[in-house]
């Protein structure tokens, strides 16, 4: 049943960056998943011609790091996910402390079978408890489900 649900994943991100979002009817377990693009480029305000021209130039914007902004909250569960390509554990860890996650899966995008346009991933989950676990090389969809176990782990955690 979606009566209770966010309408869509660009109405959800909007509400929770202008501050609506403990208002927002959110269900038990509502996945929101958002690849942010840290730095978009700017508008233009005019249509970009060909003629004349020998290059452009881009000017980028950060964009608000949606994690950060939602804060934590009283059974909100929050995971991360860090595709790195150098001082993967110690960048991985950062993000986990700095964004006051609950869990953060490590994803090496440097490694031929695992990251971006292939079918696997060979992840590292890190827990805000200290705990680390590397999990072979898998499916993504397979990644997803053990992803999603360790999430079961921790809503049961809260019931506590």
């Amino acid at each position: 049943d979606d009566s209770n649900s966010m309408a869509s994943p660009g109405h959800a991100r909007e509400a929770l960056l202008e501050g609506d979002a403990p208002e927002l009817p959110i269900r038990t377990y509502e996945f929101l998943n958002y690849y942010n693009i840290d730095y978009p480029a700017a508008p233009l305000g005019q249509k970009i011609k060909r003629e004349g021209t020998d290059g452009m130039s881009l000017s980028l914007v950060r964009t608000p790091d949606i994690l950060l902004e939602v804060g934590e909250r009283p059974g909100l569960i929050r995971v991360g996910f860090a595709a790195e390509s150098h001082d993967l554990r110690a960048n991985a860890v950062g993000k986990l402390k700095t964004k006051g996650l609950d869990l953060i899966a490590l994803n090496d995008i440097t490694a031929a079978d695992s990251g971006f346009a292939v079918d696997t991933n060979q992840i590292v989950l890190f827990d805000r408890d200290g705990g680390e676990e590397n999990l072979p090389l898998m499916t993504k969809y397979e990644v997803a489900w053990r992803i999603l176990d360790r999430v079961s782990e921790l809503i049961k955690g809260q019931a506590v």
